[in-house]
């Protein structure tokens, strides 16, 4: 199964300029705990999730006004559209995350997929189980994308 087939489309994002506050507004309003991240081209920059707002703002006592560019992850994995869910579901795996943002060919986000979308549409029950025992399983090093970087998956 592609990826334009399982992902949620036309993602919600922010840009690098607005601040914690609007992001964690427009999290709340949209039940969403994950947004992208884009440059002022629409590209794609990284991603933000309300864990980033709560850890390296609230906790660090930054001000709401500080903008997305001081909390955010960059350098986030993504895939494209015509990539399967079998890649998705590896990349998870490997990277121990939750959600992978789907750009075009110009890197601007299109859509998401989410371990929502894997329970979805994943029709082996074993591979699932195996999906979501790896994600949600801690890692030594904490969840980070930086080996990932330069990679096929990650710009």
């Amino acid at each position: 199964m592609i990826l334009s087939e399982v992902m949620t489309p036309n993602p919600k994002t922010c840009s690098l300029d607005d601040s914690v506050q609007i992001c964690a507004k427009l999290m709340s309003d949209a039940n969403l705990g994950f947004l992208p991240v884009v440059d002022d081209y629409g590209t794609l920059a990284g991603v933000i999730t309300d864990r980033d707002i709560a850890i390296r703002a609230v906790a660090q006592g930054k001000n709401p006004e500080t903008r997305v560019r001081f909390v955010y992850s960059d350098n986030p994995l993504h895939l494209e559209e015509a990539d399967t869910l079998a890649q998705a579901e590896d990349l998870m795996m490997e990277a121990h995350v939750r959600r992978i943002v789907i750009i075009d060919e110009e890197k601007k986000p299109i859509g998401v997929v989410s371990a929502s979308d894997v329970c979805r549409c994943e029709k082996d029950l074993e591979r699932m189980a195996r999906v979501f025992g790896t994600i949600c399983e801690p890692t030594v090093e904490g969840r980070t994308v930086e080996r990932f970087v330069g990679s096929s998956c990650c710009g």
